[in-house]
């Protein structure tokens, strides 16, 4: 009789630390998806406030120059040469 309730109290304790596994299992999880729609969120409204283009070229949010790569900057600097030219 002790041997069989030795035997459950054991099989109670491994039920439980499975659990406990599960649980930390999923709030990394749930921590790890938090941090990557955080970086999600952070990356878009750098994109939103980055850039506009104007004749001068690439302005941030403030009115201030932005580097902006060759590739995006020429078909707004072709477009100018074309209205310029018109």
């Amino acid at each position: 009789m002790r041997e069989a309730l030795r035997r459950e109290i054991e099989k109670e304790l491994i039920r439980e630390e499975i659990i406990a596994e599960e649980i930390g299992r999923r709030r990394m999880l749930e921590f790890e998806i938090d941090v990557k729609s955080a970086e999600e969120r952070i990356a878009l409204s750098q994109m939103e406030r980055r850039v506009s283009i104007s004749e001068f070229g690439a302005r941030n949010d403030i009115g201030r120059p932005d580097i902006v790569p060759f590739e995006e900057r020429i078909s707004e600097i072709s477009f100018h040469q074309q209205r310029s030219s018109d």
